[in-house]
């Protein structure tokens, strides 16, 4: 998908993948200033570490409590985190609207960091774990002029609020068990409302099929990987990424 995106852009770049462990991330980090790498896309279980090694976090690292993204401005390497960046240029208008999130892991964080920085009102996070997302609440709270509040998420079908703009799953279910369904009331899933699965490998989840068969808008999660690595390619390097270059050789790589 990188290497498309360069090939397209017709730009002397490289992109190349190092496999580094926990113990020798430090000595790559150290690597990384020593060689003057313009930036560096990070994977788990990196993406907490790596705030130890940076000089500066944008708001959505911090927030986030994570970065995905490496970027080099002259001497310095700032932390960010464009996950939740690439949902929120997906959705469009996300000022004084309503979320909610499925989860409160790190994928739910970034998105919640991003949706209140970027205007959202009131942010619903469900969870089974009352403690995860109670510190999520407050971060959101304490920290930006949205709203948040935590929702349990019990045994019985979860009802999504009439007021809800936006439905976030950010729970690894998409991804390990993507065919089972949630416990949603299917009922409550609106045509005006829009539905986003992270999961991206594969796309098409439980989820995203029964939004779809009621006609809402969705957002699956190869969308989102699209998005957040191209907006890394324009702050490494200026790169507008063609997107529809880069879905087709991530579809190719991952054979749907």
């Amino acid at each position: 998908m990188m290497e498309q995106a360069i090939r397209q852009a017709g730009v002397d770049v490289r992109f190349l993948t190092f496999e580094v462990s926990v113990d020798e991330f430090g000595d790559a980090m150290r690597g990384i200033r020593a060689l003057g790498l313009r930036g560096v896309k990070i994977i788990d279980p990196h993406r907490e570490t790596v705030l130890q090694y940076v000089d500066r976090l944008t708001d959505h690292a911090r927030l986030a409590g994570a970065a995905n993204c490496i970027i080099r401005e002259k001497d310095q390497l700032i932390a960010d985190n464009t996950l939740g960046q690439a949902m929120v240029t997906l959705l469009g208008e996300v000022q004084e609207k309503t979320v909610t999130i499925l989860g409160a892991g790190p994928v739910a964080r970034a998105a919640a960091a991003a949706l209140a920085l970027a205007g959202a009102s009131k942010i619903v996070v469900v969870n089974r774990s009352e403690a995860t997302s109670k510190t999520l609440v407050d971060l959101i709270n304490g920290e930006t002029s949205a709203e948040a509040i935590f929702q349990v998420w019990a045994d019985e079908l979860l009802a999504i609020d009439p007021q809800c703009d936006f439905l976030i799953h950010a729970t690894s279910l998409g991804t390990t068990n993507p065919d089972k369904p949630l416990p949603i009331d299917l009922k409550t899933l609106r045509p005006d409302l829009v539905i986003v699965d992270v999961s991206y490998n594969p796309p098409q989840t439980w989820l995203i099929h029964e939004a779809q068969e009621r006609s809402c808008r969705t957002i699956n999660g190869l969308e989102i990987l699209v998005e957040q690595t191209s907006l890394a390619l324009r702050l490494w390097s200026d790169i507008d990424a063609n997107r529809t270059a880069m879905l087709e050789a991530a579809e190719e790589y991952l054979v749907i």
